[in-house]
């Protein structure tokens, strides 16, 4: 049978069952055709050494891509922060903005209604000087005839 190794990675313990389940084939094969049973020993292969460093490798590759996620993730999150606080103080200022608009239409209409009165208002004014100055042509046009006719009634 197969000596026990201490399997110290993952890479080594598939190994070792692989070894097993070979053994296994090997010594039912052997018994099946009558031959000695010899079992495969494990031998150091400088494959499967190479294969530890480079599973080491990629642990370190895996851990260190780890970490430069979390920072990616921090940064993340403090760029989203800011683009909300950004987005928070353009709201605010087109609130102050639509606010100060407001205020200005309020104004203005305030203004033209201001100015409507004063047409009206002027407009009866020019009303009254109308009449105003019909009136005083009636009175001179009285007079004249008042006095045309006492020019007459005395001849």
């Amino acid at each position: 049978m197969a000596a026990q190794i201490q399997p110290t990675t993952w890479n080594e313990r598939l190994l070792q069952i692989e070894l097993r389940a070979a053994n296994e084939k090997l010594q039912m094969y052997q018994e099946q055709h009558g031959l000695p049973i010899q079992a495969v020993q494990p031998v150091a292969q400088p494959g499967v050494q190479q294969g530890n460093e480079t599973l080491v490798r990629l642990e370190g590759i895996i851990q260190a891509q780890q970490k430069e996620i979390t920072k990616l993730k921090a940064h993340l999150y403090y760029v989203e922060n800011d683009f909300d606080a950004k987005l928070r103080q353009l709201d605010s200022e087109e609130d102050e903005r639509l606010e100060f608009v407001e205020e200005l239409t309020r104004d203005l209409d305030e203004r033209l209604c201001g100015l409507e009165d004063e047409a009206i208002a002027a407009m009866q004014l020019k009303a009254t000087d109308e009449k105003l100055a019909d009136l005083h042509l009636d009175v001179v046009l009285t007079e004249e005839a008042e006095s045309a006719a006492l020019e007459y009634m005395s001849l």
